[in-house]
């Protein structure tokens, strides 16, 4: 594996979703997939990858809905063949809602994010083949699940009206 493949030291790429107006960041090298309703990144490995999945879901979602979600999330997780949860929470950060979860099963070690604004809903994972593998790409993964954004126009390069016709002159 080359220096720059090495985690920690992997250059990163933005990921955008112009539909839904969400980013992530994610390591420059690694292959990218579509997926239904995102995004795929693997280093090869089809069990070691990071995703990016987005939904409306036709109704806005609210602080009140937040122990309703988390129920669910955990029951989920729960209900995977072999599964063991080594850790949950869920927040509430005022312009988003959140749920997430670090998970073994069937070999593999998964962390899980969903995240809530209004009527959108996007699941996160970060998943290493094996639980060795996921410690060994943590620092490849921690960026893409904590510098996740909603709103992917803030982000450094990316013109706001790209796709929209310009401003009108005065």
């Amino acid at each position: 594996m080359e220096p720059r493949q090495q985690p920690g030291q992997t250059p990163l790429a933005i990921h955008r979703d112009p539909v839904h107006g969400l980013a992530l960041l994610y390591p420059d090298w690694w292959q990218a997939y579509d997926i239904p309703d995102g995004r795929l990144f693997s280093p090869g490995d089809p069990d070691t990858f990071i995703s990016i999945e987005a939904r409306r879901l036709g109704t806005p979602v609210t602080a009140r809905d937040l122990p309703d979600l988390e129920s669910g999330f955990l029951a989920g997780l729960r209900a995977v063949p072999g599964s063991k949860l080594q850790s949950h929470r869920s927040y509430d950060a005022g312009i988003a809602l959140g749920l997430e979860a670090r998970q073994l099963y069937d070999g593999h070690k998964r962390w899980i994010r969903l995240l809530y604004r209004g009527e959108l809903q996007v699941r996160l994972v970060a998943q290493g083949a094996t639980e060795r593998d996921f410690d060994f790409w943590l620092p490849s993964f921690d960026p893409a699940m904590t510098s996740f954004v909603f709103d992917a126009a803030a982000m450094p390069g990316l013109d706001p009206f790209e796709g929209r016709p310009p401003p009108l002159s005065p």
